[in-house]
């Protein structure tokens, strides 16, 4: 798959996993990702299931975040962002792990409607956006999502073992991100 930076048009890329098989899904799909990062209360999957659009004329999604802003910020090794065949969303891999992934799409509900989906998250500000930042220990992934009116931008990463730090790093990357809006 070419890189977004480029200008190419990616080449399709065929799921290793569905959606829901565990962390390896979770942490290579944003559906599934993003879903359970707002699905830690017990409620219907169809009120808590984010839908990623193919939004790309409205949000360049890889020119969001760099793998330098990501190597920086979660001390990783991190690749170049690649826009998703759908162009649903932008990835991110680590070079040293195969199943970890920086993720950034847009869901097409509300931030309120996420926050009432998905109690337990905290509130963030970045860049005049209000945002939602959620832990999933189950899939070890921090998601924030970023009020764009009406829709949501996600930007979701694998966790650690300091939850404050991770909070900080998604505020971060959510402030770098909503700069390159």
């Amino acid at each position: 798959m070419a890189a977004c930076a480029t200008g190419a048009v990616p080449t399709p890329v065929t799921p290793t996993a569905s959606p829901g098989e565990g962390p390896t899904a979770a942490a290579s799909t944003p559906t599934a990702a993003a879903t359970t990062a707002v699905s830690a209360a017990p409620v219907s999957p169809a009120t808590t299931l984010p839908t990623p659009v193919a939004s790309g004329a409205a949000v360049d999604l890889c020119s969001l975040l760099t793998a330098g802003d990501l190597n920086d910020v979660l001390e990783g090794n991190f690749l170049e962002g690649e826009l998703t065949s759908t162009g649903g969303y932008c990835h991110w891999d680590s070079a040293l792990s195969p199943n970890e992934s920086v993720i950034t799409a847009i869901d097409d509900r509300s931030l309120e409607t996420i926050k009432s989906a998905g109690p337990g998250g905290v509130d963030i500000t970045a860049g005049g956006h209000a945002g939602y930042s959620v832990r999933n220990e189950d899939f070890r992934l921090q998601t924030t999502f970023l009020d764009l009116g009406g829709t949501s931008l996600i930007l979701e990463f694998p966790i650690t073992s300091n939850a404050a730090d991770d909070l900080a790093d998604a505020q971060e990357l959510a402030e770098i991100a909503v700069g390159n809006l």
